[in-house]
This record gives structure tokens, C-alpha cells and sequence, in this order.
């Protein structure tokens, strides 16, 4: 048994939100700012304007300066409330206004004549402008991460399918945390190198791909940018992927999901569909029904299936008689297993092995197929050819294809040598006739990794963000 253990780097992450930006990370959290005028349009100077994150309760007060603008900075994704009032103005209230990772929204308030007491809602769904950088991009919330289909749950495969982002083509079994094959992305080109974030912190690995994958459903948002992005996101020139996990609220929150997986629900790759056709044509060439049956009834793949097992929950900190964590201090948990039992992918299993003859030298056999491609030459003898010009080489045919044991490496033509391909030879069988080795391999893959993150917000900001990913597992 194989065991492997990776956490997240780092593996306990502190963040304090403060005024100043942080250093050496993307810059996740969101900005919301405008003017606040009156009905004539004039600028109301020192309006008293709140922002409110609907989630948590978190409130952010500011004040307008000679010009009515307001800009309240650094603010988690969510849900968000604005209200603006003035002394001889009715307070204005906007719901409905959603946070995006990144996102800098410029919302404008317009106040009516009349007491502070009395509030204007607005509920209709006024213009929103984004007036952040110009970016080539786009967003995938939760939403999408749990509805569209996911192989492993591992949400950057659905990177790829965003404008403006390549990959290498190939679509392959992904386990849990598979980070060679589910975040192998470059932008048109492959200019760069790329950008991985979590929650403002950078996960890059080797490469161009990240160092952690997280769990579909403890992501709230993906943000992928190709082109156009400034300095706040990153060092790499390629693509920028920031990713924002979930974070608790004043309301309990949470999911349990599985998915199930059979390898031969899907259909069966190319090459290996033809050489079982293959087997069936040899066996009815040769006479031998019996075999052709017995291949038809046997299935072109083997079987294998997996379990992805996940739960998350998330809410206030509430200690009975202790202490009530409402407004102040939230916590989010996320778990998720995995347990892979399958054999060696089907494209892979048939293996091409040398014959007994060939491992002692002797590859004449290949000359009856066809003398002109199989034809061996000595590596020793190469030489300009005299009777062209220019930079030609010719070489001397090895007789009959058969190597001399002078020019083998006497650790493979020694007698203990050919004592282990025998015993091989009879472990793994090479079927008569043939050259290829069947051996498919059975293997179990147990991974489980977990996410626990602690928010704690004081009034007025900053805010303290504690968070802990890990993996473990064994093969």
C-alpha cells in the first residue's frame, strides 16, 4: 500500500483584511462605489452611506466627500445591501445587489425630498456597471459548478470550456485531485505561465498547473481572465484563475452529494475495440469458432467503477451558553471522499513485448514480413557515403538480422537474465502467436481531503479569515 499526504500551501492560512492591500496575492474581494445625489441631480456632500453584506450582517460605514462619492473597498463576495441618507432626504435603500469575485460595482443613489425616517426601497433591477479593469474573461459560480457535468467534482475541468483557454486535447480519467490532467490550461499560444489562486493566496504548481484542486461545492466562485488583467492579479502573463471558496453565514447552510462512475457506461476507446475485433477476425481465419466464441462473449473493456462522496456545512459559531457567533464569527466545512476501483485504462493494458528470440538477438522473423523496413543495421559502421556529395551516411546491414551477443550488454545476454524472462514468461504468458502482453492490473485508490475555514468580522472592519485544506489517501 501506497499512502500519499498533501495539504495545501500554506496548510494553515491566515489572512487579516485591513486597509491596505495584500502583498504578493490576487486580490479576490470587491469593491462597490458611486455618488449619491438628489433629485436635481446635485451631488449630496456627507451623506452618511451603508453597506451591508446580507450574509453575515457585516456593515461597512462610510461618507460622502465634497463630490457625493463613495467607495467601499475590499469586500467579500456575496449578497449586499446599500442604504444612503441625508438630513431633509428620505433614506434610500437598494437590495438585491450581488458581489462577484474581483468585481468593482458602481452604484449610484438618488435621494427624495423628505424625513430620514421615511425609506425608499429600490427592488427593480436597476443598471449595474462594473467598472473594474477591461478584461477578456468570464465567471463560473456554484451554481454551474454543481449543475453542469464534472468528472471527480474537480471544478477546473470546467476551465477549460471557457473562450480564449487551450488544452491538450486529450480527455482523461481523472481521480480525486488528479492536478496533471485537470488543470493542464494555457491561454491562445501558450504565452506565460499561468496564475492559480484561492482566496487571494497563490496555488500554483509545477508548470502551468495548480498546487490544490478544491471541491466543487466548497467553491462559491471561479473567475478565469485570458487577456487584459492588471498587476492586482498575479505575476503570470498566461491565464489568471481565482478561485473563492464558501464562507459560513448567520444561517446554517449545507449539501451532501455522490456521484457514481462505471467504466463501462462509456464507450469503448478506439484502438481497443479494434484489436478485440481484431482477436475474433485471427481466431475465424484460423479455424478455431470455438475461440472467436468465446471472444465475442467476452467484454471489449474491463470493469472498474468509483464513488465520489462529499458533504459541506456552514454557519454561525454558536457555543450553547458560551458564546453566539451571530455576526461575528462563521465557520465553513467541507469534506469529501473517493474510492477508485478499476483496472488499468483499456488503451493502455495491451502491451508489446519482444519474443525469446528476440531477447537473445535474433529478429530474422521480421525480415519474411518485409526485408525493407525491418532490415537491422550496425550502429558501428556508419560512414559518408563516397558516392554522393554533401552530408551522407550509410551503414552496413547486420546479416539476418540476427545481433551478435559482442554488441549486447552482457548484463541482458547473462545467464540469470534469461533465467528471469523465462520465469515471466510463464507469470505473464504471451498468448501464441502473438506478441503482446495482457496484463490488466487492478488497482484501488482511496483519497479523502477536507476544507475548514473560520471567519471572524469585527464592527467595523477588518475581518480575520482562518483557513485549512488537506488531502490525504492510499493506492
Amino acid at each position: 500500500m501506497r499512502l500519499f499526504f498533501r495539504s495545501f500551501i500554506p496548510s494553515a492560512l491566515l489572512l487579516l483584511t485591513c486597509a491596505l492591500p495584500p502583498l504578493m496575492a490576487q486580490e479576490t474581494r470587491s469593491t462597490i462605489n458611486g455618488r449619491v445625489y438628489d433629485t436635481l441631480s446635485a451631488t449630496v456632500a456627507g451623506a452618511k452611506v451603508v453597506v451591508t453584506n446580507i450574509d453575515t450582517n457585516a456593515t461597512v460605514t462610510l461618507t460622502t466627500n465634497e463630490t457625493g462619492f463613495y467607495e467601499a473597498q475590499l469586500l467579500i463576495p456575496g449578497n449586499y445591501r446599500v442604504s444612503a441618507e441625508h438630513t431633509g432626504f428620505k433614506t434610500t435603500r437598494r437590495d438585491g445587489l450581488t458581489l462577484q469575485v474581483g468585481q468593482q460595482l458602481a452604484i449610484d443613489i438618488k435621494l427624495d425630498v423628505g424625513a430620514v425616517s421615511e425609506t425608499v426601497e429600490v427592488t427593480a433591477d436597476a443598471p449595474v456597471i462594473d467598472t473594474g479593469a477591461i478584461e477578456a474573461g468570464s465567471l463560473i459560480d456554484n451554481q454551474q459548478l454543481m449543475d453542469l457535468p464534472n468528472m471527480g467534482n474537480n471544478p477546473t475541468l470546467l476551465v477549460k470550456l471557457m473562450p480564449g483557454v487551450q488544452t491538450d486535447g486529450n480527455n482523461n480519467y481523472l481521480g480525486l485531485h488528479s492536478i496533471a490532467g485537470g488543470s493542464a490550461y494555457n491561454n491562445a499560444g501558450g504565452v506565460g505561465g499561468n496564475e492559480w489562486s484561492i482566496d487571494g493566496v497563490p496555488n500554483n504548481g509545477g508548470g502551468r498547473q495548480a498546487a490544490y484542486l478544491p471541491y466543487s461545492d466548497a467553491v462559491a466562485e471561479f473567475r478565469i481572465d485570458t487577456t487584459g488583467f492588471d498587476v492586482s492579479q498575479g505575476r503570470g502573463t498566461g491565464l489568471s484563475v481565482m478561485a473563492m471558496t464558501k464562507a459560513g453565514s448567520n444561517q446554517y447552510h449545507g449539501t451532501l452529494t455522490e456521484q457514481h462512475w462505471q467504466q463501462r457506461y462509456n464507450g469503448t476507446p478506439y484502438f481497443t475495440k479494434q484489436l478485440w475485433q481484431k482477436n475474433i477476425a485471427d481466431a475465424v481465419a484460423r479455424g478455431d469458432t470455438a475461440l472467436a466464441n468465446q471472444l465475442r462473449n467476452t467484454e471489449r473493456q474491463p470493469s472498474g467503477h468509483s464513488n465520489n462522496y462529499a458533504g459541506t456545512i456552514g454557519g454561525p459559531v454558536i457555543l450553547p451558553k458560551i458564546y453566539n457567533g451571530k455576526n461575528k464569527l462563521f465557520s465553513f466545512l467541507s469534506f469529501n471522499g473517493f474510492k477508485d476501483v478499476k483496472t488499468e485504462d483499456p488503451s493502455t493494458f495491451n502491451k508489446t513485448v519482444p519474443t525469446m528470440a528476440n531477447r537473445q538477438g535474433d529478429f530474422s522473423a521480421f525480415l519474411l514480413i518485409d526485408s525493407s523496413k525491418y532490415q537491422i543495421y550496425d550502429p558501428l559502421t556508419v560512414r559518408r557515403d563516397p558516392t554522393r556529395t554533401g552530408t551522407h551516411y550509410i551503414r552496413d546491414p547486420i546479416p539476418g538480422n540476427i545481433i551478435s551477443r559482442s554488441l549486447m550488454d552482457p548484463v541482458s545476454s547473462a545467464p540469470s537474465a534469461s533465467t528471469q524472462i523465462a520465469e515471466m514468461q510463464v507469470f505473464r504468458p504471451v498468448p501464441a502467436g502473438r506478441r503482446r502482453l495482457w496484463s490488466p492490473r487492478s488497482c484501488t485508490l482511496v483519497t479523502n481531503g477536507y476544507l475548514v475555514s473560520f471567519r471572524h468580522i469585527f464592527v467595523p472592519e477588518p475581518s480575520v479569515f482562518l483557513e485549512l485544506n488537506q488531502v490525504w489517501g492510499s493506492t
